[in-house]
């Protein structure tokens, strides 16, 4: 799937557009991809290797030339699209990855994690971000209240920010709680891409104490 490149350094991607360029050369008539179904088919398989290549190419484009520009790392992201002829690609929806955790990728490693905020080099740290910010908002239950009006208001976005800020405060009580995991699942549900849709629920799944661990296997002497 179009989009999995984390954990990549920055030369990993022009070697993944070269690769997809000589299975094109190749001319299968059988593709097997790693997260999708089978494609049949020399003309399918064509037009989804050059697809595939183009919106990977088109991505790392964007990214590198809006760097360019002076953007910020979110500015960036929030600018990021395939092309149109690219976006209707059913064969490119975003199922397994998405856009702009791509982009992350590809500026962080190109880049590095800096993106030339200032604010960025010198945070006063994330708990205590968070605790005078809570207090800031008018405390635990104001910023609780905030959140469930979002939710109502159709911004569960919104609403899992605020909660975050109770969670790293550590003032997230069980009414907190609940009304974390009711945001996970409500945001879960409009989430197509399966990796961002599952760790939601498995986060909603912890928070609840019902999450369960696989059972360990336990291997024989043949395996």
């Amino acid at each position: 799937n179009l989009y999995t490149i984390r954990g990549t350094s920055p030369r990993d991607v022009p070697r993944w557009i070269q690769s997809l360029d000589r299975m094109r050369r190749l001319d299968p008539a059988r593709l097997i991809p790693s997260h999708t179904l089978p494609i049949e088919g020399r003309g399918e398989v064509r037009l989804a290797l050059r697809d595939y290549r183009d919106g990977i190419q088109s991505i790392q484009d964007q990214v590198i030339r809006y760097a360019n520009q002076g953007l910020d790392l979110d500015a960036i992201v929030e600018r990021l699209a395939l092309p149109k002829a690219l976006a209707e690609r059913r064969s490119l929806l975003e199922l397994y990855g998405q856009i702009d955790w791509s982009g992350r990728a590809i500026f962080g490693n190109a880049l590095g994690w800096f993106d030339g905020r200032p604010e960025a080099l010198y945070p006063s740290g994330r708990v205590e971000f968070a605790k005078k910010t809570v207090k800031n908002l008018g405390g635990q239950a104001r910023v609780l209240d905030l959140a469930e009006e979002s939710r109502s208001e159709g911004d569960v976005r919104y609403a899992l920010e605020l909660l975050a800020l109770l969670r790293d405060a550590d003032a997230l009580d069980e009414r907190g709680k609940n009304a974390f995991v009711s945001a996970l699942r409500e945001l879960a549900e409009t989430i197509a891409n399966t990796n961002g849709r599952a760790y939601l629920l498995e986060m909603a799944l912890e928070l609840e104490g019902t999450h369960k661990l696989p059972p360990t296997p336990e291997l024989d002497e043949t395996m």
